[in-house]
């Protein structure tokens, strides 16, 4: 079986969390906001309104995976990381960690963030992956196809290579999280700025990688003659 060649893997993990965690909004606070742009090398972190902060550009601590960003709020923690979905859930649980080193201490009765964060909420993975396929845009897209070619007999003054086919499939699905409703978008198509005979794709899904990528080679299979 022809294999897919992955070019650029990014993934991302949300948590949902269940209940509001102030740890989560501590960022908001200047000094807990250094501490950590510092722990883990973020070019910034910063408020985003009163209840948000964002970092961006930064790097696990220890080093090797690099965050693309990061952000929390009240219900939400996320990480975006090049990597696979072990490697972004590894982003979130060194945040949640380091967040929760600089909760105060709770007194008697008082609520303490658990401290593994998947107690917290629901996970929420997501993989964006440059791929080349071992099949071209004619067997993804027959029909795409078809309508191309009939569309070059019918305007007969048409300028050779001077068409600009977009042939995308993109889908939104609901599906329940924690039994709350949720969105994702499905994406498959030819990336921007290259050759279609090259065969490389962009694709997005709600999917963690190693379901992500399982996806594409069960696609690929079933339409490879």
């Amino acid at each position: 079986m022809a294999t897919i060649e992955r070019i650029l893997t990014v993934c991302q993990l949300g948590v949902r969390f269940r209940h509001d965690q102030p740890a989560s909004v501590l960022p908001l606070r200047s000094d807990v906001s250094q501490k950590i742009g510092e722990q883990f090398c973020f070019a910034s972190i910063a408020a985003v309104g009163e209840v948000r902060w964002e970092a961006q550009s930064g790097t696990l601590p220890g080093g090797g995976t690099h965050v693309n960003w990061a952000r929390g709020d009240l219900r939400n923690l996320t990480a975006s990381v090049e990597g696979d979905s072990a490697a972004a859930e590894k982003a979130v649980r060194a945040l949640w960690a380091a967040l929760r080193s600089h909760a105060p201490q709770p007194t008697l009765g008082e609520y303490r963030p658990p401290e593994d964060i998947s107690a917290a909420g629901v996970l929420l993975p997501g993989t964006t992956a440059v791929v080349r396929l071992p099949i071209g845009w004619e067997g993804l897209f027959p029909v795409a196809r078809d309508l191309a070619a009939d569309a070059r007999k019918r305007m007969p003054k048409m300028l050779p290579g001077r068409e600009s086919p977009v042939y995308s499939l993109s889908f939104r699905v609901v599906f329940l999280a924690d039994n709350t409703p949720m969105t994702g978008k499905f994406t498959l198509e030819p990336r921007a700025e290259t050759a279609l005979e090259d065969r490389v794709f962009y694709t997005e899904s709600p999917l963690d990688s190693t379901a992500h990528f399982a996806m594409l080679e069960g696609l690929c299979a079933r339409h490879a003659h």
